[in-house]
């Protein structure tokens, strides 16, 4: 039983892997204080201080008409900070449409990518700006750019639960079943952060909903995991498999018994949850309910009760079809 309970609460940390929501798309903002323009090749001490003071505008204020008269000074547009951050994904942050449009107009790149490969479309996906999103798709925006840490501009979308923006980027072309170095995927990060917009929107858009990660673990079992029976709910009303077994053999009704939660419970053998599948201990989700803080408290020995009785139940009932005698009775309906 310790070995089970070791088990299960290694695949729930694993899950709980996923909260830490993205906030940053490139692990570290703009700091308009410490702004520097990168080494470049600079034609003359000028157009660097002209790129610098437009920098600092953009970093300072919504100043469309400053900033086209910077350009036509000469201020390079696609000149970088020393972190490879652009004036366009200055202006994306901070959500400066009027801005950005002027930049676009004028040449900026909205493929060009920092140290880390993050886009200006990755920024405007993270703040969730749909207005600057569209300028940027339309400007030649990839909305496929992948950067050093596995992000798209929808798993970033995604992942800040920005559900306007996915129909976007996946029209654009972006696959919502791309998967991150530790093997997650958009739909997994919703269904952890409760963003049951999001989900629905993925799941549009194509989003697998048995995707699996390195330890088997799908978007039910994070949803289950993170107790949002709502997303539970959409994804098993979008088709996906509820007995699937991660790492350990653990289940979805595994992890729903095993944080003793009832309704939750309900929900999966209502749509199908086998309560006879077993850990790699050979653990029953029955007795998992039992296998949390003691003494168990009066809903862990309701699901404990509740999938015992289910059990028996269907062991009388396949007596019966194998030629037994059961009444009718014994066998309870959900």
């Amino acid at each position: 039983m310790k070995a089970h309970l070791l088990l299960l609460v290694s695949l729930l940390f694993a899950v709980a892997d996923i909260c830490m929501v993205l906030v940053d798309a490139s692990e570290s903002d703009v700091d308009s204080t410490k702004i520097m323009l990168a080494d470049d090749d600079y034609s003359s001490f000028a157009e660097a201080s002209l790129t610098q003071e437009l920098f600092d505008v953009c970093s300072s204020t919504d100043a469309a008409k400053a900033v086209r008269h910077l350009i036509a000074e000469g201020a390079r547009v696609n000149g970088k900070l020393g972190e490879g951050d652009t004036v366009l994904m200055v202006c994306s942050e901070s959500s400066r449409d009027a801005d950005v449009a002027v930049l676009l107009s004028a040449g900026a790149d909205p493929n060009a990518q920092s140290v880390s490969g993050t886009t200006a479309l990755m920024v405007a996906a993270k703040v969730g700006h749909v207005g600057i999103v569209k300028m940027l798709l339309a400007a030649g925006g990839n909305a496929s750019s992948v950067d050093a840490f596995g992000n798209t501009p929808l798993l970033v979308a995604a992942m800040n639960g920005h559900a306007s923006l996915i129909p976007l980027l996946s029209d654009a072309g972006a696959s919502p079943n791309i998967m991150k170095p530790n093997g997650r995927c958009a739909l997994m990060y919703a269904a952890n952060n409760g963003h049951t917009d999001v989900a629905l929107a993925l799941i549009r858009a194509g989003a697998d909903v048995d995707a699996l990660d390195h330890r088997g673990v799908t978007p039910l079992v994070t949803a289950v995991a993170a107790g949002h029976v709502d997303i539970v709910q959409v994804l098993l009303d979008a088709g996906c498999r509820v007995n699937v077994q991660a790492s350990g053999n653990v289940t979805a009704l595994h992890v729903a018994a095993g944080l003793g939660n009832l309704h939750m419970v309900r929900t999966l053998v209502a749509a199908g949850a086998d309560v006879f599948l077993t850990t790699s201990e050979g653990d029953a989700a029955a007795k998992v309910a039992l296998s949390g803080p003691q003494p168990a408290d009066a809903e862990r020995h309701a699901i404990a009760g509740l999938l015992s009785s289910l059990s028996g139940a269907a062991q009388q009932h396949q007596r019966a079809d194998d030629g037994g005698e059961a009444d009718a009775d014994d066998v309870q309906e959900l």
